[in-house]
């Protein structure tokens, strides 16, 4: 379980990461 919630927020910071970069 805790594995699942790193690998989630990895996944989202990821995200967040790529989406700020083509924003900018």
């Amino acid at each position: 379980m805790c594995i699942l919630v790193y690998i989630g927020s990895v996944t989202l910071a990821f995200c967040l990461k790529r989406i700020l970069l083509s924003c900018g």
